[in-house]
């Protein structure tokens, strides 16, 4: 159970379950049988989608049972792949559905042939030299575009800089547009950690997704300016309080209802290989119990 309801608006449906991928990598049934059972466990609402890439649809109807009932947020190559989605409706009970597409950027005049063919909201991955450009692209089309940026890496030279952290944010913000994160978040505090699960793993810093998320709020509200986004991210220990009345840095605050519409206008989900390693950290954290 989650305890305070500025915790519950901050974690409802935040992890997307991607165990398919790196550097988790396990079997479909696999991973749809793990989703199954998180829906049955400690903190249900904390669960997401469940990420798969459109070329795999097929092979999930052949795993799915009855009584299955969750959204999934399918990866797409091109918009013609959007028939693979509308083939797998055709095939599955209305429980299950695609609900969300994810595609990379590549430029608004190739991403505007993305407009004719799809009624699902479609996140762009960008990379730091498009952040602008993809942010103006997406803000024109009120609220059916998002952004997604990729926060880890096999190795830690593939992680991104804070400071493209908090270019990111800064830019999702100013356009008022929706976004998700990838990889490299599966822990809710900040720190070193292994990138991988092989005994001699590289480490990495990795970002904590309480703190990413909740001081994301803070900054989406106003209520901390950039220079303040971007120190507390480096911080090891960012001092986040959440309660009743919400959350709380340093004596900025946003209201349980300012993190609800946050979530559903601003910072929505994160993509992760693990669904336990969150959830026992915020065990660990007595945000669940």
């Amino acid at each position: 159970m989650i305890v305070h309801p500025a915790q519950h608006f901050l974690l409802q449906g935040l992890v997307d379950y991607a165990g398919l991928f790196p550097p988790a990598t396990l079997e479909l049934g696999q991973c749809l049988q793990a989703f199954r059972d998180y829906q049955q466990g400690p903190a249900p609402s904390l669960l997401g989608r469940f990420v798969c890439p459109a070329g795999r649809l097929d092979d999930v109807v052949g795993h799915l049972h009855s009584h299955d009932a969750f959204r999934i947020s399918a990866l797409l190559k091109a918009p013609e792949e959007v028939e693979l989605v509308e083939r797998f409706h055709q095939l599955v009970n209305p429980s299950v559905r695609v609900d969300t597409v994810e595609t990379q950027w590549i430029g608004s005049s190739q991403s505007e042939r993305w407009l004719r063919r799809w009624n699902y909201s479609l996140y762009f991955e960008v990379t730091a030299d498009h952040f602008g450009e993809a942010a103006t692209f997406c803000a024109v089309q009120q609220g059916r575009l998002g952004l997604k940026f990729r926060t880890g890496a096999l190795q830690p030279e593939g992680l991104p800089p804070l400071e493209q952290v908090d270019e990111f944010l800064r830019s999702a913000h100013q356009a008022r547009v929706a976004y998700k994160f990838t990889a490299g978040l599966h822990h809710a505090r900040p720190g070193e950690y292994p990138l991988t699960y092989a005994k001699d793993a590289p480490l990495g810093r990795l970002l904590g997704f309480v703190p990413l998320f909740g001081l994301a709020c803070l900054h989406w509200w106003d209520r901390i300016d950039d220079n303040t986004l971007l120190q507390a991210l480096g911080c090891d220990q960012p001092s986040l309080q959440a309660d009743q009345a919400g959350l709380h840095y340093q004596g900025a605050s946003c209201s349980p209802a300012e993190i609800e519409e946050f979530r559903l206008k601003g910072g929505r989900s994160f993509g992760s290989c693990s669904f336990t390693e969150p959830l026992q950290d915020l065990i660990e954290m007595g945000w669940i119990c």
